[in-house]
């Protein structure tokens, strides 16, 4: 239940970006910009995020998601991410890997 809503903020977020991208300049790609959500004073797992994050954007219909990683472990956690196919269930994948999630740094 936590991964679905973490995914349905997402593209609830998302999708708005898209909608008003298109409202105000019709045409433009949409670029939505992230990071890792809650992975610092929730703890969150940066994997989870970060494929929950790309798979809303995609279902969004934004066409371009940059994505800011802050660190080479950052990068590799992304383009692993990005690895996960579109047509893939993305919760049952998530589910299938037994990500963990951390603990909070306190900020």
């Amino acid at each position: 239940a936590e991964l679905v809503q973490i995914l349905v903020t997402a593209y609830t977020g998302f999708a708005a970006a898209v909608a008003e991208t298109e409202r105000l300049w019709p045409g433009t790609p949409t670029e939505v910009r992230t990071g890792n959500w809650g992975c610092g004073a929730f703890g969150g797992n940066r994997h989870v995020m970060t494929i929950l994050q790309l798979a809303a954007a995609r279902l969004a219909g934004a066409e371009r998601v940059r994505f800011y990683a802050f660190d080479e472990a950052g990068h590799t956690i992304f383009e692993e991410a990005r690895a996960v196919a579109p047509g893939d269930d993305v919760i049952e994948t998530v589910l299938a890997r037994r990500y963990r999630w951390g603990f909070g740094d306190g900020t």
